[in-house]
């Protein structure tokens, strides 16, 4: 029997396993906090291009299907969302953040509310979303790089503060 492929495996489960173990760094977690305090307040004030500012130039979104969509494609459809949308509500709390180098990988649990029309009546909608997202200083200042939808109902893999 072959070990080195075993070994290898085995090396690859260690790394992953000690990257959700290593101690959050407090300063980028106060830089983290910040910025989806800022991010919050882009969507609550209905700021697209200052909410769209705060996405790198070759973002990218994955859903949880695995629909995947990039800085363009998302402005077109919060765009189109617009018209019947209002009373934007964003609260996003961060769960964990680990930095690696010049990017930060940061779990949040985002909470949206607003009002939606819906047969020509204003109807108020609440979702829960969890998202593990790239922050990278690459352009400057943190900006998300890659945005990754979780499922809602699977526990956390690691503490969560």
């Amino acid at each position: 029997m072959n070990m080195k492929p075993m070994l290898m495996m085995m090396a690859l489960m260690a790394t992953s396993i000690s990257a959700f173990a290593q101690n959050e760094n407090a300063n980028t977690r106060q830089a983290a906090e910040a910025f989806f305090h800022k991010y919050d307040q882009m969507i609550n004030k209905g700021d697209l291009n200052g909410y769209m500012g705060l996405l790198t130039k070759d973002y990218t979104s994955v859903d949880k299907q695995g629909k995947s969509m990039n800085k363009a494609e998302l402005r077109a459809y919060i765009s189109g969302m617009m018209p019947s949308s209002r009373n934007f509500h964003s609260v996003t709390t961060v769960k964990n953040v680990q930095l690696q180098s010049e990017e930060a990988s940061v779990w949040v649990v985002n909470v949206m509310t607003m009002e939606q029309k819906v047969n020509g009546r204003w109807q108020k909608v609440k979702m829960t979303s969890r998202f593990c997202e790239t922050l990278t200083r690459a352009e400057g200042p943190w900006k998300i790089k890659y945005s990754q939808e979780l499922m809602t109902d699977e526990p956390w893999s690691f503490k969560t503060n």
